[in-house]
């Protein structure tokens, strides 16, 4: 396994170069990439090539029983660990607060610092109500 410090600042830095695209730069992927890069494991690996769009995500998310749900499945079994108290490395699953928290829209996000760093076009780093939040695998 990977230093987190590294990895996290690593991942920050390709989050404010890369560009948004469904399937492979977005919500769902770019956080499974970060806990790729800091486990060796791919919690995306069942739905990595499985959608290029808004609506083939949607329809996975839908299937899996929401975001949430979809993080836990594919998380826990690699050894990542539900919190309350997400710090710095943690997974999540966020309710932004740019609309008062309390819109419809959930984020896959990396904690750093604190607050959230949610993957889109460059950087977008936001205070947030977590929905779900996963601390990394011991030894991390």
């Amino acid at each position: 396994m990977a230093d987190l410090v590294s990895v996290l600042d690593a991942w920050r830095d390709q989050v404010e170069r890369r560009d948004f695209i469904w399937g492979l730069w977005d919500c769902l992927l770019a956080p499974a990439d970060y806990a790729l890069a800091l486990t060796g494991a791919d919690p995306a690996a069942g739905y990595r090539g499985q959608y290029v769009d808004e609506r083939g995500a949607r329809r996975i998310l839908r299937t899996a029983g929401g975001m949430a749900a979809l993080a836990a499945a594919t998380l826990e079994p690699l050894g990542w660990r539900p919190t309350t108290a997400p710090a710095s490395g943690a997974l999540g699953v966020v309710r932004p607060a740019l609309d008062g928290g309390k819109g419809r829209r959930v984020f896959g996000a990396v904690r750093y610092g604190d607050r959230w760093l949610i993957p889109g076009d460059g950087a977008l780093f936001t205070e947030a109500r977590p929905v779900a939040v996963w601390s990394p695998p011991a030894g991390v």
